[in-house]
């Protein structure tokens, strides 16, 4: 009698049955009679049936069965199981714990018969792994040899494990992934295995008759889906995943299933909960499970596609942390219009374009890792939670408007009324250390790209300094010409200039018209200018630091920003700086258009990104639209709200704040864009690069209308496979990156990459924005340290 799952004689080392026939009957008994026991003919008190019935369906039951559990196919005994001769019975596979799983065949003329499983080997337990984990501890023995990531379905547990021997009796061990995150380290640094990294990968990743088998197990808290196969709807599983480039069969999928599931007790047989599924790595794998489901529900084992893993999200735990705070509930508009400081949590209908500074977020559409609100999130160190539907939860909604502790843990969130003393000490015990940035604003001119680089961010920003790193790095894939304006003329700006009576009045009409409240309008008219005497906008900024009121009053603060802002923005620059900056516009880019993007001494660097809080800028060399008449909003940017309250957050000197600008080509009618992580943080044991991408100019990172980006990554040791987690909401069917402009975006990646390594003089990892060309041409244009915090 052969096994389903091969009839390899390495296989039967998994199960032995021994099968005692009472011979061919004239007459089929009422039921099937089947015998379960162990070694020494000693019978099993607890296992679980997956019965495959000859008409082809398939049931399943617990031993010794619970009250209404049995159905008239399928029934317990005191020493087996019956199956109902009417139906017969053609295929059968056990499960026990602390014995080896199996799988037969039955010929259905077969009376009664005896099933004999064989118990496990012992337990070994290292500090580089375990081969068994049993008993009350198992999951969360097996969370412990997990790295921990957050990807597009949160905070999530990856788990390696190794078997070898396919070829004789499979050993199996499960990695201490902290240790020993890739595969081939650990068979060759901790098991000895000889041989080449391509050898390894020969004998573990492809072949029907490899001598290894190599995988993950992940553990999503926050998902749920409607699996497949021996399926059903499923809660938080553990799934089961190789590498992309594996073209292992459904056969050997169900192998490696077993070989994991019967070793590990923390892992249900039917249920929703606590359930080991299969999800496959591609399309390709997607289809073979598809096509072998029927193999899949008569062994008893649940797959489910990505997207659907991906569509079954409850909630997402983005970053977790600890913050006290008024829980607000603002959509993105009144967002706009409302003073928002860290001492407030927000609830979010929708993404915010801007992300605002706050102690923890609440939004109830879902994030990706690189969504601004999470990055802003990550940064700071304050919980981030994805959770549509959340203004229904009762134990939100009976809290907004007041003040509150909230947790966000990989297990979920938490929120509790909190009394102001305990906030206090919070908030005080939070401060960071003073922070002074570093600046030069003595070099004068408008450098070209091609004469600046990496070790020119102190007088032009890092921003400026990186791209003009990329061109003499990249060629083709970043910009071809660019300029860069020094911080010396925001510096002389803003020792030069101030605002007058009538800026000062015209500004508070402003602020009127904007929504504010006539009070703090009023009271930024006051603060506006000095008692006697006139300053300029620098020694303005002095002033308002040191005010009480602008400091304890925040929408008094909002509002004197806002005015300080509209003051610069409607002061001529000096003409002499106008024109040289006009005319480099000219010489550089003719009458196309341009993009002013901000480039600050506190943002893009290794310890702070800023990433969304300055202002970027389209303009022409002339016209109402000059460079030298758009520069000075850039330069306002700098004393936005948001900008402000962040560097307040980190305890930054604001007066130390100096704004260069990096300019270059703007792009128009790109067929996409996106951001690129130089490594692989949806799944950090695998060497690659993670990757959102949307069609046109539709943001990535602060979708306006709720649209979702297309989540994929790249595994460069795969010929480029892509991984993908799931198309984007306007082109849900197709890819927007061909082949080869994956290919392309991967490699220059890598060498930008390797580049700034070796620049940092430390292995950096970047986050870059790119887009796509009508040509179809990848073009970067930003790249900064990306932290994992």
């Amino acid at each position: 009698m052969s096994l389903t799952l091969g009839g390899r004689a390495r296989k039967l080392a998994l199960a032995a049955f021994v099968l005692a026939g009472c011979g061919d009957s004239a007459a089929d008994p009422p039921r099937l009679q089947v015998r379960v026991e162990t070694t020494g003919h000693t019978p099993i008190q607890a296992f679980f049936v997956t019965a495959t019935l000859g008409d082809g369906r398939t049931v399943s039951l617990a031993c010794p069965a619970k009250p209404g559990s049995a159905s008239r196919e399928l029934g317990c005994t005191a020493h087996g199981f019956e199956v109902s001769a009417e139906r017969g019975l053609s295929e059968v596979t056990l499960r026990s714990q602390g014995l080896a799983f199996a799988s037969t065949k039955v010929d259905a003329k077969r009376s009664s018969l005896t099933l004999e499983l064989v118990p496990l080997g012992k337990a070994e337990m290292t500090p580089d792994y375990v081969t068994r984990l049993d008993g009350a501890t198992c999951s969360k023995d097996l969370q412990a040899l997990g790295l921990v990531f957050r990807a597009d379905l949160g905070e999530s547990y990856s788990v390696k494990f190794y078997v070898r021997d396919l070829d004789s009796v499979p050993r199996v061990y499960f990695q201490n992934t902290q240790k020993h995150p890739l595969h081939f380290d650990f068979a060759r640094n901790v098991l000895g295995i000889p041989g080449t990294a391509d050898q390894f990968a020969g004998d573990t990743y492809s072949g029907d008759d490899r001598k290894a088998l190599a995988g993950t197990l992940t553990l999503y808290p926050a998902a749920s889906g409607r699996a497949r196969g021996a399926g059903g709807d499923v809660e938080s599983p553990w799934t089961l995943n190789f590498f992309p480039a594996d073209t292992l069969s459904a056969e050997q999928v169900l192998l490696a299933h077993r070989l994991v599931e019967e070793r590990l007790t923390c892992f249900r047989w039917s249920g929703p909960t606590s359930r080991l599924v299969y999800v496959p790595a591609t399309s390709e794998r997607e289809v073979d499970a598809a096509e072998n489901e029927a193999a899949f529900t008569r062994a008893g084992v649940a797959w489910m596609p990505r997207a659907e893993l991906l569509g079954g999200l409850r909630w997402q735990a983005m970053n977790d942390g600890v913050a006290y705070g008024t829980l607000r509930r603002l959509t993105p508009e009144e967002l706009a219009a409302s003073p928002i400081s860290f001492r407030d949590l927000l609830l979010l209908p929708r993404i915010p374009n801007a992300p605002p500074l706050a102690g923890g977020t609440i939004t109830e559409e879902f994030q990706t890792p690189l969504a601004h609100v999470n990055v802003a999130a990550r940064s700071r160190g304050t919980p981030n939670l994805a959770y549509p539907g959340a203004v229904e939860d009762p134990e939100v909604a009976s809290r907004i408007g007041k003040l509150v502790r909230f947790e966000v843990t990989a297990k979920g969130f938490s929120l509790a009324d909190a009394t102001l003393e305990e906030a206090t000490a919070f908030w005080e015990a939070r401060a960071p250390e003073r922070y002074v940035p570093t600046f030069d604003a003595s070099s004068m001119g408008i450098p070209s790209f091609a004469d600046i680089g990496f070790a020119d961010s102190l007088w032009v920003g890092a921003k400026a300094a990186n791209l003009a790193e990329l061109t003499h790095v990249l060629g083709p894939n970043a910009p071809a010409r660019g300029l860069a304006v020094p911080f010396y003329y925001y510096d002389q700006f803003m020792s030069a200039a101030g605002a007058s009576p009538e800026l000062c009045d015209a500004a508070e009409d402003a602020c009127a018209t904007a929504g504010r409240g006539a009070e703090p309008c009023r009271g930024a008219r006051e603060l506006c200018l000095p008692t006697r005497g006139s300053e300029t906008f620098a020694q303005h900024v002095g002033r308002l630091l040191r005010d009480r009121a602008f400091n304890e009053d925040t929408a008094l603060r909002e509002a004197a920003l806002a005015q300080l802002r509209y003051g610069i923005e409607h002061t001529p620059v000096d003409p002499e700086f106008g024109r040289l900056l006009d005319d480099a516009v000219f010489e550089v880019f003719q009458d196309a258009k341009v993009k002013l993007r901000s480039s600050t001494n506190t943002e893009d660097l290794p310890s702070f990104s800023g990433a969304g809080l300055y202002e970027s800028r389209g303009a022409y060399a002339r016209g109402e639209k000059a460079a030298s008449k758009i520069v000075t909003q850039v330069f306002s940017s700098v004393w936005s709200f948001r900008a402000f309250e962040e560097r307040s957050f980190w305890n930054i000197d604001h007066e130390a704040v100096r704004m260069g600008c990096a300019i270059n080509e703007a792009f128009v009618d790109e067929l996409a864009n996106g951001v690129l992580i130089t490594q692989n943080i949806a799944d950090p044991t695998s060497y690659g690069m993670y990757v959102n991408v949307q069609e046109g100019e539709a943001s990535v990172t602060n979708p306006e209308h709720g649209e979702l980006p297309e989540i994929f990554s790249i595994l460069a040791d795969t010929d480029y496979q892509v991984v993908r987690s799931r198309f984007s909401s306007l082109s849900p069917d197709a890819a927007l990156l061909s082949r080869e402009e994956v290919q392309s975006l991967y490699e220059a990646g890598a060498l930008a990459r390797a580049h700034f390594s070796r620049l940092y003089e430390r292995e950096v990892v970047l986050d870059i924005e790119f887009k796509l060309t009508p040509a179809h041409h990848i073009v970067f244009k930003q790249a900064r340290p990306y932290s994992a915090r």
